[in-house]
């Protein structure tokens, strides 16, 4: 099990370098290359204060597929996956923007706190799994790392959370963009199984960045709980508005 003793409480809005320079050097640095927030593309180097401010003001939400898909776990978003959030997002994955790192993360956490308002002890994230291509294309494991991300903001509250990444693919899924819930459940069901060592009776909380369907979420929930893992729920840095109503 990953340490629970950590440093000392810090904001949950992450941090990236942008906000430990001075300011005469971010705007030298933004001169000379160009820098721009991801968020919004105003001149900057790093997410600007007002895009973190419109990612962290949204309350974390619960979110219901409809439909849901069976077995879909409780889960929660930090934030609608739209405007800002969803330019963050893209601007992680496929650009490889690295200064939105730090507030997708604290996002993820803050999704993760929800879910486990009423909820002791520790827990283990299990990022969803990357496929093998799109790391190889992108050069980084952008769950993966915002897990990591969201563990440590979540240690330095005081929380036991670690990560274990045990969930893999076995075999090819076909691109989800396109494909209704229904379809996107059949593409999914079956291609994901859960391996490797697992302490004795610490639950799980499934994360991924963003929930359309519920079906990714589903499938992993299967896999994990196929080999005796409790799954308390997941959590998302955002989702799409048309899958989710709130249970509260």
């Amino acid at each position: 099990m990953p340490a629970t003793t950590t440093a000392p409480t810090t904001t949950a809005t992450g941090s990236d370098p942008g906000d430990r320079a001075p300011g005469l050097i971010g705007a030298a640095t933004d001169l000379l290359l160009g820098s721009r927030c991801a968020g919004c593309a105003v001149p900057r180097w790093g997410v600007c204060p007002e895009c973190r401010a419109a990612l962290s003001g949204q309350r974390p939400r619960s979110v219901v597929p409809d439909p849901s898909p069976s077995g879909f776990p409780p889960t929660f978003a930090a934030a609608d996956y739209a405007g800002v959030c969803a330019r963050l997002v893209a601007a992680y994955k496929e650009e490889q923007v690295l200064t939105a790192r730090g507030p997708l993360a604290a996002a993820l956490s803050r999704a993760v706190a929800a879910l486990l308002t009423d909820r002791a002890g520790p827990v283990l994230l299990v990022p969803m799994p990357s496929a093998p291509q799109a790391v190889r294309r992108r050069g980084l494991d952008a769950t993966g790392d915002l897990a990591r991300g969201c563990a440590r903001l979540l240690r330095r509250q005081g929380r036991q959370v670690g990560v274990r990444a045990v969930l893999r693919q076995q075999r090819r899924v076909a691109d989800q963009a396109g494909l209704s819930a229904r379809e996107r459940q059949r593409n999914l069901a079956g291609a994901l199984r859960a391996s490797g060592r697992w302490p004795a009776g610490v639950p799980a909380v499934i994360v991924d960045d963003v929930t359309t369907t519920g079906a990714s979420l589903a499938e992993a929930a299967r896999a994990l709980r196929g080999v005796g893992i409790e799954v308390c729920g997941a959590a998302v840095v955002a989702a799409t508005r048309r899958t989710g109503g709130s249970r509260r």
